[in-house]
């Protein structure tokens, strides 16, 4: 029987920031930062209590995976050098992967895809690629942040064959506006789920 694999997805770039902990390429629990902006603390008492709850310790940690490119710049940093530092000290793999191309594993076809995160009440960041036959690869040279009527232009224009778009489900990040009816007829994702249960998708599926 092979053994279990233990992985640990950290995503700090966005509000409060997201873990989520995962079995081979099940999710068996996840941790949502309650503040504005993450915090090294808040995400290393995340983890503690992850793993506790769970009845794993920090040694039977086989991955640490660690959002990048997007999102708060000081959010990415920590994610970044908190990962880097775990998996040195409990000498497991250390992986970063773009939140925009995790999001791809909730695609429905193949083609031109758009994915989007936002990020505040009028900017997103976006990223456009294309999918064949289970092959990725990036059609925009980088992810861009730009405001939501840009973005909006950018969807008219784009002959696109899917498009993915995560609003954050934080009570920092109002979803009132007018401007979001522009994508009522897009896949959404469940406003409930953490960015960081697709970095852990992506990697295990």
């Amino acid at each position: 029987m092979s053994r279990e694999k233990i992985v640990l997805a950290v995503e700090t770039a966005f509000a409060g920031g997201s873990l989520s902990l995962f079995i081979n390429d099940y999710e068996i629990d996840c941790w949502t930062g309650a503040k504005e902006i993450s915090k090294a603390e808040d995400i290393l008492l995340g983890i503690d209590e992850l793993l506790t709850k769970n009845n794993f310790k920090p040694i039977n940690i086989n991955t640490i995976i660690v959002a990048r490119e997007i999102g708060g710049l000081t959010g990415l940093r920590i994610g970044q050098a908190l990962g880097r530092g775990l998996s040195k000290s409990l000498n497991c793999e250390y992986r970063e992967i773009s939140v925009l191309e995790s999001l791809l594993i909730k695609r429905n076809k193949d083609g031109i895809i758009v994915t989007a995160v936002k990020f505040n009440d009028v900017e997103v960041w976006y990223e456009i690629f294309r999918a064949e036959n289970n092959v990725v690869s990036q059609i925009s040279d980088k992810a861009v942040r730009c405001r939501l009527e840009t973005f909006k232009d950018l969807l008219v224009q784009t002959p696109y064959n899917n498009f993915i778009y995560y609003r954050l489900s934080n009570k920092y990040a109002s979803d009132n506006s007018n401007r979001f009816q522009l994508f009522s007829d897009f896949e959404y994702i469940d406003l409930k789920e953490n960015l960081s249960t697709y970095l852990g998708l992506y990697l295990t599926g």
